[in-house]
């Protein structure tokens, strides 16, 4: 395509040049010249229009071009989250260990998190496991836990990937634990972990997400000995 804009400009400037030469060689009457003169003029002014026209061309084309580069087709919104790696490490490698149901849908509330590393992502956060039953249009919990701690999240063929998990310690050893994985973020992670209106808040819109997915039919979650709840829309 560039080459057929270069043979578009480079003829209209020969013809400007062809005919400015034949108009300042063929007559030596002014009255004659001015007006050839100015028919070469247009000619020039006409060349370097399309010159222009074609250098923008191109630009735009390479510029479209260069945008086709860096967008990968095969690219998921997943793939370029690492808020998944999370959600499924949570589910394949935490969730086991709890009494399963049908559906298992985590809850990642993020307290801080560091991209200074280009090969590992640091997230340190308030986790949750919950597993559910389907029953009629409500999902019922069967069972739950939390896990807060440090995500280790690295690029694994082209993926994000937990590679690791510093998880906060049960009974006596939970603040000490905590203190030393959060360090300078444990007093956010504190406000976070006793919010229990902002981790329900989370909860049904981590359920909310799940159920626009994969397209289920359910509109309320329930705890046992609770009133159900309306999913958000």
């Amino acid at each position: 395509m560039k080459n057929g804009m270069l043979k578009k400009t480079t003829l209209a400037a020969l013809l400007a040049t062809s005919v400015f030469m034949m108009t300042a060689c063929g007559s030596e009457d002014a009255s004659e010249t001015a007006p050839a003169t100015e028919v070469a003029t247009d000619a020039l002014e006409d060349a370097q229009n399309v010159a222009e026209e074609a250098t923008a061309t191109e630009e735009s084309t390479d510029a479209l071009a260069d945008g086709a580069e860096e967008a990968d087709p095969t690219e998921t919104e997943e793939d370029s989250d690492y808020t998944s790696a999370i959600e499924t490490y949570l589910v394949e490698e935490i969730g086991p260990a709890y009494a399963t149901g049908e559906i298992c849908i985590p809850c990642i509330q993020v307290v801080a998190e560091d991209t200074t590393n280009p090969d590992e992502t640091l997230v340190w956060g308030c986790y949750w496991v919950y597993w559910y039953n389907v029953k009629d249009d409500i999902l019922e919990c069967v069972s739950g836990g939390s896990h807060p701690g440090l995500m280790h999240v690295a690029t694994v063929d082209g993926k994000f990937k937990v590679t690791s998990f510093d998880q906060v310690e049960d009974g006596s050893s939970w603040e000490e634990s905590a203190k030393e994985i959060f360090g300078d973020h444990f007093a956010d992670f504190q406000k976070m972990d006793s919010d229990s209106e902002a981790r329900e808040q989370a909860r049904g819109e981590w359920i909310a997400k799940y159920v626009e997915k994969n397209g289920l039919s359910v509109t309320q979650y329930q705890d046992y000995g609770w009133d159900p709840v309306a999913i958000p829309q």
